[in-house]
């Protein structure tokens, strides 16, 4: 049996992945920070940070037959061009405490997303496309920085 973890759970893009996975018939485990509320009725919510790694220990448990699928959305979105600590923090940092912790409990396949603010501007109004590689080199701002560097964990 597969279960899906999702970090992010009561965001926007959280909560609509949920939302797709239950109408499949799947099961579900959701991320909530410990002040949020649960926006899709359903999963199991398991309550935690991502920037505190020993929280997230009831997430990733799973029985013997069961495949972990991990898609986190969890992170902070930011289109003023600054890098502030939190941002870096939640970002990078929380981001390679999940990878570490889907090591650790062997993961069968972690999914990454993040919003269309960190792909390279095209300079011009035109459809994004997704890139092969991020690079905190290639990309303007502080949030794209983030995204970019999270991805060479």
């Amino acid at each position: 049996m597969t279960r899906y973890i999702v970090t992010g759970a009561a965001g926007h893009l959280g909560s609509t992945v949920i939302r797709t996975l239950l109408e499949r018939g799947e099961a579900v485990r959701g991320l909530l920070l410990p002040s949020e509320q649960a926006t899709v009725p359903g999963p199991e919510y398991i309550r935690g940070d991502i920037l505190e790694p020993e929280s997230l220990c009831p997430l990733f448990q799973h029985g013997e037959n069961e495949v972990l699928v991990v898609i986190h959305t969890a992170g902070l979105i930011d289109v003023t061009g600054e890098m502030s600590r939190r941002l870096y923090d939640v970002n990078v940092t929380g981001t390679k405490n999940v990878l570490a912790l889907c090591v650790k409990h062997h993961v069968g396949k972690l999914v990454y997303v993040s919003s269309v603010h960190a792909i390279p501007d095209a300079g011009k109004p035109t459809v994004q496309a997704e890139i092969a590689e991020f690079s905190p080199e290639t990309v303007v701002g502080g949030y794209a920085k983030t995204k970019a560097e999270a991805t060479q964990a």
